[in-house]
């Protein structure tokens, strides 16, 4: 249903997959995803013929997710034919125990907090951050207690109340009766607790105000169900579909692979921008970041933004490919397979000490990093822990900025090797200095000037700081890129000397298509084609027309946003996406026969038309109405028209015809301005509408 399913160098019919798209849509059905490889069929033919497909697929709707939650779509091995059997799973595995959750529903019943308070109070000896830790442990495990014991089941605790009522009711009880009126209130709090609870499962963080709570459990099951990891692919190619097997890849694959000015203490604005930023558990590091990043604004300057990078990245390919450089130029797009995850600790440390950090501050960055133990989550259950040997985690706020100092050894390695004349910049034109890189977190693109000797050294750079920092750069998904002026035997010396491939046209740079296809509306493709993956988790059904309304103002209208930063998308583009917003917003996504409504153009501003020709100005003083343009005597269907035989330009507003001590018409000026039905409309204007009360 997307074009990113078909694999093909002929060209695609994009419209065929959005009639599909769009019928299923009408339907109101949810792809269930997939396990295994991609394609499920393929003509078995090799180079420019080949084309392979995601032809076969499992279509439910969101009644069915609700139902079958752990269901799975498994893609097996072709036996015999051009499609791969597909093999739907049903039959819910097998899980752990779940991990503590702390909800915020939970808060609305005293006892919770009683909990807390009085699990705090518990006392511990030793240090600070023991006592800390032990008071976090006692109190999760009282709340786990409180839970079981009080809380319980929020279905189960529904029912009952409201069984409850219908007893009382069944006894002729009356809505003021004492007992009718305290089940009725604590229905109400618990049926807010539904709602609450289901809200945080759902993840939905703009229908705050809809009670809808059949949406928030769709949508909870929905995200649930694409966060299972049903089948992973090992080392070799290999498919796994049982737990310990995911379980014993996932930990073999993290367990191996993982200034005085920076020590001050913070003062109290510091600690208020730094705490409403991120956690406290990093609250003195991110300090020295902030006093480090504003102090050297050559790592880190805050006038940079994201889109600058994909800005000059776009100038410098248009450079290569249309300006008349007489040189052979190449670029590269680096991929670093698993930046964060193979961070070399000790290589991290070296380069703060080679830029003269504090030791206090460094032993500080070693314990952020050293001292943690991971447990990995699969499917709900938490697996055994461990603990790292290198690597930083993803979604720490603490992780960008030590990620930086490891893109910055890279870049003063380039510069030293520009400098020596190992490498060989490139110059856009005769103004601007030369360059080699564009660095943004591990985005990395390079620029050179094309030299056989130069590829294989740096072939040797890369494996330098490879083997130093522990990053792997994956030369399959690295590509290359050639200037106008670089001849076809050049580039197949350097795609053979680096073993990469020449970018095409679906790579993308920082989210944005790194080369333009001749068609503006292709390159905004990908906008259109996320809008209707958020559509999947989407019910339109259960969610009503204020729901909606949030929905396409806060999410699907700001879906293009991001890359209007960088190009002005084109008409076929915004009126792709008005329809998309459109059709969710008017439900006729699941019902293609429902009422048709009008454009605005055909409905509001026509009325507006029609409103603002039949309508009267109600004269008060005359100040604001014109006597020629506006239309404000009753008799007639439009304006006056300016005499031709008089001089109106002292005879503009309405208030010149009025004299200001009388509060009556200027009668010399009356007859010689309108006619004498004209003027009898004029007497009846001032006996119905006084001028001292008029608006």
């Amino acid at each position: 249903m997307h074009d990113s399913e078909t694999h093909s160098s002929r060209v695609t019919h994009p419209h065929h997959a959005r009639h599909v798209r769009n019928y299923v849509q009408q339907l109101g059905l949810i792809d269930l995803g997939f396990s295994g490889v991609d394609p499920t069929w393929s003509n078995h033919r090799s180079g420019d013929d080949h084309v392979s497909a995601r032809l076969d697929r499992a279509l439910v709707n969101s009644r069915w997710i609700n139902h079958y939650t752990t269901a799975h779509l498994q893609h097996l091995i072709p036996i015999a034919s051009d499609h791969c059997p597909i093999f739907l799973h049903t039959v819910p595995a097998a899980s752990k125990s779940s991990p503590f959750k702390l909800y915020k529903c939970w808060f609305q019943l005293d006892s919770c907090t009683d909990t807390i308070s009085r699990s705090w109070h518990q006392q511990y000896s030793g240090s600070p951050s023991f006592q800390f830790s032990s008071k976090l442990k006692f109190t999760r495990t009282q709340l786990q207690l409180w839970k079981k014991m009080s809380f319980g089941n929020i279905e189960s605790n529904l029912q009952n109340i409201q069984n409850q009522l219908q007893r009382c009711y069944d006894n002729n009880l009356t809505s003021s009766h004492p007992q009718v009126k305290r089940l009725s209130s604590s229905l109400q709090q618990w049926l807010s607790i539904h709602k609450e609870f289901f809200m945080q499962k759902s993840g939905d963080k703009f229908i705050e105000t809809d009670r809808n709570t059949s949406y928030f459990h769709s949508l909870a099951n929905y995200n649930k169900k694409k966060s299972n990891i049903n089948a992973i692919q090992g080392p070799l190619g290999i498919w796994y579909d049982n737990r310990s097997d995911i379980e014993a890849i996932f930990l073999n694959h993290f367990a191996k692979t993982q200034n005085n000015s920076l020590i001050q203490i913070p003062d109290a604005q510091e600690i208020k921008d730094v705490v409403f930023q991120s956690g406290l558990g990093i609250l003195r590091v991110m300090m020295g970041f902030r006093r480090l990043f504003i102090n050297n604004a050559g790592i880190l300057s805050a006038q940079r933004h994201i889109h600058d990078n994909i800005i000059i990245a776009h100038e410098i390919l248009h450079s290569m490919k249309t300006k008349k450089i007489n040189k052979a130029l190449v670029g590269l797009k680096l991929d670093m397979s698993k930046a964060f995850d193979r961070v070399e600790w000790s290589f991290l440390l070296s380069i703060f000490r080679q830029l003269g950090f504090h030791a206090d501050w460094i032993t500080l960055i070693e314990q952020c990093i050293s001292t943690s133990n991971i447990s990995i989550l699969i499917n709900g259950s938490p697996s055994s822990t461990f603990s790292p040997t290198q690597g930083i985690r993803q979604g720490d706020p603490l992780s960008p900025y030590l990620f930086l100092f490891i893109m910055e050894a890279f870049s003063l390695l380039m510069k030293l090797n520009i400098d020596s004349g190992h490498l060989s910049g490139i110059k856009i034109n005769r103004h601007c200095s030369s360059f080699n890189h564009l660095f943004f977190a591990d985005d990395c693109l390079l620029f050179f000037q094309v030299d056989s000797s130069q590829m294989r050294h740096l072939q040797h750079l890369l494996h330098i700081f490879g083997q130093a920092s522990g990053q792997v750069i994956n030369m399959q998904k690295s590509t290359l890129f050639f200037g106008k002026h670089t001849s076809n035997a050049h580039k197949s010396c350097i795609t053979s000397i680096l073993g990469m491939k020449v970018v095409g046209l679906g790579d993308k740079y920082l989210g944005i298509p790194l080369l333009l296809h001749r068609s503006r509306h292709q390159n905004c493709q990908g906008i259109t084609d996320n809008m209707y993956n958020k559509l999947q988790g989407w019910q339109s059904k259960i969610v009503n027309q204020t729901g909606r309304t949030t929905q396409v103002n806060s999410v699907l209208s700001t879906m293009g946003m991001y890359q209007m930063h960088v190009f002005k998308l084109p008409e076929t583009t915004i009126q792709q996406m008005d329809r998309i917003q459109r059709n969710y917003w008017w439900n006729n996504y699941n019902n293609p026969h429902s009422q048709k409504f009008i454009s605005w153009s055909k409905s509001i501003c026509i009325g507006l038309e029609i409103v603002l020709k039949n309508a009267k100005w109600q004269v008060g003083n005359g100040s604001s109405i014109n006597i020629w343009t506006s239309n404000w005597i009753p008799s007639l269907s439009s304006a006056l028209q300016d005499w031709s035989d008089l001089n109106t330009r002292n005879y503009q507003w309405v208030s010149k015809l009025i004299d200001t001590n009388t509060e009556q018409w200027n009668v010399p000026l009356r007859h010689q301005l309108f006619t004498l039905d004209q003027i009898e409309d004029l007497d009846h204007m001032l006996l119905h509408y006084p001028f001292s009360k008029a608006i």
